[in-house]
């Protein structure tokens, strides 16, 4: 806003997801006579956010996520620390880049989360954190009951599995 007085003292707020200025006309005056007008541009930088590509992500155990971090700033960098819903989860740790890869495990027989934690930063502002979740399924165990003769031959029936831990 226009002003007066010898300091330009305001607070300037970019909500959009471009560089921005705003240019301040100071005109100085001393004894009623005006002095030679000057410019003085501001540059307002974004505040950069952060989103992902997939939005989450579900994996089997051993298996590699594959995130992209994207921001609506240019120019944006990230990093991030992780959290596992449970010390079954294996494999997260704190990063930077573009890209989460880390290969999680988890020898539980519950479905199991890594949350990756995600923090923007462009033009030496820091960002909006943001949260990603990495799904972890358990691995299905197979067990049977044995059959009656020990000795297994090609003419064998075979053994019918069902049910399963997890279902399905």
């Amino acid at each position: 806003t226009a002003g007066s007085g010898n300091k330009i003292q305001q607070t300037l707020i970019n909500t959009g997801f471009n560089i921005e200025t705003v240019t301040y006309n100071v005109t100085p005056s001393a004894n009623s006579c005006p002095g030679n007008p000057t410019s003085f541009t501001v540059t307002v930088f974004p505040v950069p956010d952060a989103y992902f590509t997939p939005p989450s992500q579900t994996i089997c155990p051993m298996q590699t996520s594959n995130i992209t971090n994207n921001s609506h700033v240019s120019g944006a960098t990230y990093s991030w620390t992780a959290s596992g819903s449970s010390v079954l989860v294996t494999g997260y740790s704190p990063g930077s880049g573009n890209l989460i890869q880390q290969s999680l495990n988890s020898t539980s027989s519950n479905i199991e989360i890594v949350t990756y934690h995600v923090g923007p930063m462009a033009n030496g502002c820091p960002g909006i954190n943001n949260n990603v979740v990495v799904t972890v399924d358990p691995a299905p165990v197979v067990s049977f009951a044995l059959c009656v003769d020990t000795v297994t031959t090609t003419d064998a029936q075979p053994i019918k599995l069902k049910g399963g831990n997890p279902g399905n």
